[in-house]
């Protein structure tokens, strides 16, 4: 198996610079010569590809470990058009739109308090009152100003959908508290948003994510951590790969759930 896993990391590497690469010179050489037009017929074709590649490079893993090992990036460059592949885990974090989940939430407040503590972040409570506010659908405020729609109409409640959105919910908090220790967590490192199903790797799993739930390793995991799916990789489980292919044309952010094979591209206006 390990031999077969180590051919199959080598050939994922002539896949995708065969499939994707190829796609960029077809595209270069007969897509109307307006950039925009280019972008979108380029992307959809990346689209359609990365579901089949990536679904032929994961078909025989079966174990965090052998999962690691197609987690790389790449320059390409084809003619003028260059840029960079870059595959890595999403599920390597925690997903905060769990948050709504009020028996996730427990175990969620106990590693955010861990967080605030060790970044001298002050005022945890407030913090979770924005989260709750945004969450929920009414427009109560729980505290002062943590009902964020009622301030911004753009701001849009129920999810936490991107990054864009979070970092309104930072400058609530670093304003109305005067604190701005809270833009010192390395969040981008530790959360993410979504509303697709997915473990959390722990084999995987960032190690400060780790600290800050208090995991030494998967084997001490308690039954309470179990109810976030906080577990090792194995075959049939919900895990999301993210696919970054950044080239002079777009940005392009695929996830893919190893599970139900779903493609979802996060945060285009086009798709």
């Amino acid at each position: 198996m390990k031999n077969g896993v180590a051919l199959l990391v080598t050939l994922s590497f002539l896949i995708i610079i065969v499939v994707l690469i190829g796609k960029f010179f077809l595209v270069y050489e007969h897509i109307s010569s307006n950039t925009f037009e280019r972008a979108i017929s380029q992307n959809s074709l990346f689209i359609k590809d990365v579901k089949k590649v990536i679904s032929s490079l994961t078909k025989e893993i079966n174990s965090s470990k052998e999962l690691k090992k197609i987690f790389i990036s790449f320059p390409f460059e084809v003619e003028n058009i260059k840029g960079i592949i870059t595959i890595t885990s999403l599920s390597n974090k925690l997903n905060l739109n769990l948050y709504k989940n009020k028996q996730k939430r427990k175990i969620i407040d106990q590693f955010l308090e861990n967080l605030f503590n060790y970044y001298n972040v002050n005022d945890f409570f407030y913090f979770k009152n924005l989260l709750l506010d945004t969450y929920d659908l009414d427009l109560n405020e729980r505290d002062s100003y943590t009902e964020i729609a009622l301030y911004d109409n753009t701001f849009q409640d129920g999810e936490i959908y991107n990054f864009k959105q979070f970092k309104k919910i930072l400058d609530i908090y670093a304003k109305q508290r005067n604190d701005k220790n809270i833009y010192k967590i390395p969040w981008k490192k530790l959360i993410y948003f979504s509303d697709e199903k997915s473990i959390i790797d722990c084999e995987n799993a960032n190690k400060l994510l780790l600290k800050f739930f208090e995991i030494n390793s998967c084997k001490n995991i308690t039954d309470a951590m179990k109810s976030l799916d906080i577990i090792p990789y194995s075959k049939g489980k919900n895990y999301l790969i993210k696919i970054r292919i950044n080239y002079n044309l777009d940005n392009l952010n695929i996830i893919y759930n190893l599970k139900t094979k779903k493609v979802i591209v996060e945060n285009h206006p086009i798709y």
